[in-house]
């Protein structure tokens, strides 16, 4: 995923010719942000991941922006997720 869900659904509703007009958190690569906290700092300690870690995290203040980011990433995934059991379960009808 290369893009933010927010963006994702944003372009479907309000197309645009500008393909920058509906960029939220257009920076963010949602898969890299959560691949590079998740096994570079959080969980794992990965060397490959030393160096985007290093980007994501050289000022405190840039740092807090991607953590927002990388809350909102994996909160959006989430929902996304759970929207697509709920579905799944109801077309199993299985109530």
């Amino acid at each position: 995923m290369n893009e933010t869900i927010q963006t994702i659904l944003h372009r479907m509703v309000v197309p645009s010719a500008d393909p920058d007009a509906h960029r939220n958190f257009g920076f963010v690569n949602p898969e890299k942000l959560i691949n590079t906290f998740l096994y570079g700092d959080f969980i794992h300690q990965e060397t490959k991941y030393e160096e985007a870690y290093a980007e994501f995290t050289r000022t405190p203040e840039i740092r807090d922006l991607y953590l927002y980011a990388l809350q909102m990433s994996m909160a959006s995934l989430a929902h996304l997720y759970f929207g697509f059991a709920v579905l799944a379960k109801r077309a199993m009808h299985d109530e």
